[in-house]
This record gives structure tokens, sequence and C-alpha cells, in this order.
């Protein structure tokens, strides 16, 4: 925005004051079978526990869409993205699976194929976002202060019963032919 500045110390300050609002979480690269029917999902576990492969049995039995030719690889789960097997993924260790996970009217496996910790997200990533987010708020404020300003200088009054009669009908409903 033009005319409202935003210095880099101003900047860094932020970041720096505020640390818990620039971590990603941790995240969970996980492979998922979904099905409709509880039994076929716990006969899918039996085979998992017999040693079936999860990459297998995702590409011929998951129905979610899309993700057979993927071999049920769902990409980072993380509090945001699959929020539902955000914990469930943080309890396995790589080549693990853990469900059935009870869903609406579905029913999923899911295995972990990697994770990451939660990490801080470095200054340099974060600062246009907060160059952005000070901008932002520098120029609400102008604007409410402006407004204010104006307000005293032309007061207003809204008269209700002129309002409301300039809008209602003969019977008193809302008539919004009439205020054309």
């Amino acid at each position: 925005v033009r005319g409202i500045s935003v210095t880099e110390s101003e900047v860094r300050s932020f970041y720096d004051a505020h640390p818990d609002s620039f971590v990603d979480p941790a995240g969970y690269h996980c492979r998922e079978i979904l099905v409709f029917k509880q039994e076929e999902a716990d006969r899918l576990a039996g085979q998992l526990r017999a040693g079936a492969s999860f990459e297998e049995l995702a590409r011929l039995h998951t129905e979610r869409a899309g993700m057979k030719s993927k071999g049920g690889d769902i990409g980072w789960v993380t509090p945001t993205a699959w929020p539902d097997f955000h914990e469930p993924a943080s309890r396995l260790q790589p080549g693990e699976w853990a469900g059935p996970l009870a869903g609406i009217d579905q029913y999923s496996l899911i295995q972990l194929i990697e994770s990451r910790p939660a990490r801080q997200r470095p200054y340099e990533d974060a600062a246009t976002d907060i160059f952005e987010d000070l901008q932002r708020t520098r120029r609400d404020s102008i604007f409410v202060s402006y407004v204010d300003s104006m307000r005293v200088v032309f007061p207003v009054t809204v008269n209700e019963d002129v309002l409301k009669s300039g809008l209602t009908g003969p019977q008193g409903q809302i008539d919004s032919a009439g205020s054309r």
C-alpha cells in the first residue's frame, strides 16, 4: 500500500516478539485406504497384519477419488490438512499403520511414510507476511481515525422513524419497490 511505510526493523521486531506465531507444525506424510464399510476396513486391516503391502492394497481398494493411482498417498497430514489423521499419525513410526479410523459413513486405514518435526519458520520466510500484516493494520487504523474525525466535522443523525416510513408500504411491510 503506497504511503504507509513499514521498516525492516519493525518487521524484525515483530518476528522476534512473537516467535510462537511462526512455527510450522509437525507433519506426517501418509497413505490412506478409504472404504465405506466397517467390514471391508476390518478385512483390509487383517490383510495388513498378515503382511500385505499397504500401497498395493490402496491401489486396489481405496475409494478416495484420485488416490488409487497414487497408492493412497495423501501427502502431508497437519492440523489443518487432514486434521482427523494428525493425532493418530503422530503416534506412528515410518512404515507403521493405524485404523480403521471411523469417519462419517467411512473408514480409513493410514500408514506413515515419513515425518517432520515442528519447526520455527525462518525470518526470511515470514518477513513478507509480517510486512503485509503491519501495513494492513496501519491502513485500517488510519481509516478508522479518518472516519472518526469526519464524524466530528460532519455529525450524522439517523432518524429511524423517517427511515422506516420510506421503506414500508401501506400495510407496514418492507417495500423494496417503493424505495426506487
